[in-house]
């Protein structure tokens, strides 16, 4: 992780060099792969999102081939540099989800970036595959809505909008879920500009595209009514806001009963009809020291007090099932922590909302026992 000044007397004749960032002239180059910035700030930025990341295969995809060799050869290799690509891309765009989740959006760009230039060497510059849910042009549009660059933003989405519009008629995915992401894009951006009825709009459309491909009770949809609630809390509608914030909290309730109640992370013997309200201590016969202790031991062979296998397999914990294994859906990391970060978020608006009133309350009563004082003091 060092760089070093670009000489001019070593540049070959002709040879360009520009920031992997911003398009600038490069004046340093990385030591570890052929990558060029125009200052330190550029570097450790595409560092610490990206590169420290992909540096190796970045020294794949660059480097020249030594000898030409034959065709078979040629080709054994463009179908490895195709394959390395692709991998690469993946990785990029999920590196990007998580440090947008985490808030990081200024380490998010360098990922998604990376990813973009590769989707064009694979796909070319029309192509849907850089405007898909996990696409380049929609990353890189909600990182500059994180970072307040509301100009850069709206760019990304007009592009997104416009492949979209122009190859619509050779798209054979699902189109719902691309016109789910680019409208929850576009909220987004009408809440920061305050243009309130245009979010709606674009969140209306959303939920509804979304709704369509997992149902209303879903746990992914539950992301949209939390947005559509924002946005009425912003218009100072707090009745409006109350009940999307109690549709998102009581569809995730609904997931994780399920959740619990079907997937093997908890022993046999806890998972019985009743869901999260049950008493499972008594149900188990087991003391909450007992219970502790059994759960929390997720990776061996256990036994209850009542005999039952609650044994678990060896291994990493599997991702927990959307629908409590109807349908064996699952929830990527990203989404969970979109979920953690939602509830956390009503929490504290909801006890906020209980303070307020308790204030107000208060300074009700206060009045009124000073009106009470004061008539009594006439008399």
């Amino acid at each position: 992780m060092t760089t070093s000044p670009i000489s001019a007397l070593s540049r070959p004749r002709g040879a360009k060099y520009e920031c992997e960032l911003c398009g600038r002239e490069a004046k340093i180059r990385c030591n570890e792969c052929p990558t060029y910035y125009c200052g330190s700030e550029h570097f450790d930025q595409d560092w610490r999102g990206i590169r420290g990341l992909i540096a190796k295969d970045t020294v794949l995809l660059r480097e020249r081939p030594c000898t030409l060799g034959s065709d078979e050869e040629r080709k054994r290799r463009d179908a490895e540099l195709i394959s390395i690509r692709e991998e690469v891309r993946d990785l990029c765009s999920e590196t990007a989800q998580k440090l947008l989740v985490r808030g990081e959006c200024n380490l998010a760009i360098p990922g998604a970036l990376q990813g973009l230039k590769l989707a064009i060497e694979l796909f070319g510059t029309n192509s849907t595959e850089l405007f898909l849910p996990s696409g380049s042009y929609l990353l890189l549009a909600e990182c500059n809505l994180g970072l307040n660059k509301l100009k850069v933003a709206e760019e990304f989405l007009g592009l997104a909008k416009w492949i979209i519009l122009k190859e619509s008629e050779r798209w054979y995915g699902d189109r719902s879920a691309l016109v789910s992401a680019m409208q929850r894009n576009f909220g987004r951006l009408y809440v920061a500009q305050e243009k309130y009825s245009e979010a709606l709009r674009s969140f209306a459309e959303d939920t509804y595209q979304t709704t369509c491909r997992f149902g209303p009770r879903d746990p992914r949809t539950a992301p949209c009514y939390y947005n559509m609630g924002r946005v009425f809390q912003a218009m100072n509608e707090a009745s409006k806001a109350a009940s999307f914030y109690t549709t998102v909290t009581s569809t995730y309730a609904q997931w994780l009963e399920k959740a619990i109640d079907a997937d093997a992370w908890l022993p046999e013997s806890f998972r019985r009809p009743g869901g999260l309200y049950r008493t499972i201590t008594v149900d188990a016969g087991l003391s909450p020291y007992e219970w502790a202790l059994v759960t929390g031991q997720r990776g061996s062979e256990m036994e209850v007090t009542d005999g039952s296998d609650a044994g678990v397999e060896g291994g990493e914990q599997a991702e927990i099932p959307a629908n409590g294994g109807e349908d064996e859906v699952l929830l990527s990391p990203v989404q969970r922590q979109e979920a953690v970060d939602i509830l956390k978020y009503i929490l504290e608006y909801q006890e906020g909302t209980v303070d307020d009133a308790a204030d107000e309350l208060n300074a009700s009563t206060g009045r009124e026992a000073d009106a009470a004082a004061e008539t009594r003091c006439q008399f």
